[in-house]
């Protein structure tokens, strides 16, 4: 069993900015998202599981003569796995370093206000990432993931592997 709680920012604005404004918004910054995983070992090369996530995101409210800026909650959820590719190169029980594929399928769903600019709630999300895990002590790690996503390209946090 693996447990991932890691952090990523959104880079792609796609799903802030739905309708109103899109390409002439001057603020562009990414969203930072929390994520837990949870993935099941099959074998020593592939385990897979399940992601959920949470983000804080502005938006805002056209009104006739002014426009409200509020937070919104965001939730992420979807499917994962990896690849594992020591096992292929290095025949032992447990190693300090893991070397991976991450692959992940899902989605975003918006709680956006009553009148918000954004009039589409769920996005799909996808990712292909290489990874790097240290394992400092037996079960505690950290990662470190890059690849391509679409909404972020980097990931990183803590990894606790049983």
């Amino acid at each position: 069993l693996n447990f991932k709680l890691g952090y990523s920012r959104y880079t792609d604005t796609e799903f802030f900015f739905d309708n109103f404004l899109k390409h002439d918004w001057d603020d562009k910054t990414p969203v930072g998202n929390i994520r837990l995983s949870t993935n099941y070992v099959i074998n020593k090369y592939i385990d897979a599981g399940l992601y959920f996530g949470y983000s804080l995101y502005k938006t805002y409210i056209p009104y006739v003569y002014s426009i409200d800026y509020v937070d919104v909650s965001s939730i992420m959820y979807g499917v994962s796995s990896n690849i594992h590719f020591l096992p292929f190169f290095i025949k032992m029980e447990r190693s300090r370093i893991d070397v991976y594929a991450s692959l992940h399928y899902g989605g975003i769903h918006l709680f956006e206000p009553e009148g918000g600019i954004n009039t589409k709630k769920n996005y799909t999300e996808y990712g292909i990432y290489g990874g790097l895990a240290f394992y400092p002590f037996r079960h505690l790690g950290f990662y470190a993931e890059y690849g391509y996503g679409k909404y972020a390209n980097w990931r990183y946090g803590l990894s606790l592997k049983f």
